[in-house]
């Protein structure tokens, strides 16, 4: 996708001997962890098996959605958007998988649009940033825009208050029985 050279993933290999074999495993297990925004009504939540945050972390989840996302997967993209959006994570930890997985470009691309648009969190953005070495940019075009890493209010009428955008960040988790 982004004419780089191909890498072997260790997150993906990792996700792999946890049974997390395919994209759609890593989303599912992130729609358990509870990005529940891209839940659909196939996503039942005792299909996946949930390793433990200890195992597997958010910030290994949300990296390895974008690994896996390198032949154009835009919902892994917009999934990793909303995990890296959780308040626990460490912008070291995100920038050391990043570099590690050769996904600087996706993760800084993110990142400045959280920079700009998620106000709330944007210490953890503009860190982030400063831990990630520059790149080259990414074509227009090829990412999903930024709008699609957030909550958009449509359009209200003028008697009841303006909503705010706000940044997708993970809800309380759903736990499989």
């Amino acid at each position: 996708m982004l004419g780089g050279t191909p890498h072997i993933s260790a997150l993906l290999r990792k996700a792999r001997r946890l049974g997390y074999t395919t994209p759609d495993d890593l989303v599912r297990l992130a729609v358990v962890r509870g990005c529940r925004h891209y839940s659909t009504p196939d996503y039942e939540v005792k299909d996946i098996h949930e390793c433990g945050k200890d195992i597997f972390s958010d910030a290994e989840l949300a990296v390895a959605l974008i690994s896996g996302s390198l032949n154009g997967g835009a919902q892994e993209i917009r999934v990793a958007a909303q995990l890296l959006g959780a308040p626990d994570l460490k912008a070291t930890e995100i920038a050391r998988l990043a570099q590690m997985e050769r996904v600087v470009p996706i993760i800084r691309y993110i990142s400045e649009a959280g920079s700009k648009e998620d106000m709330e969190n944007r210490e953890f953005w503009t860190s982030l940033l400063a831990r990630l070495p520059q790149s080259r940019p990414i074509k227009h075009g090829r990412m999903p825009h930024p709008d699609r890493f957030m909550s958009k209010p449509g359009w209200s009428p003028p008697s009841r208050p303006a909503r705010q955008s706000v940044w997708l960040r993970p809800q309380k988790p759903v736990h499989a029985e």
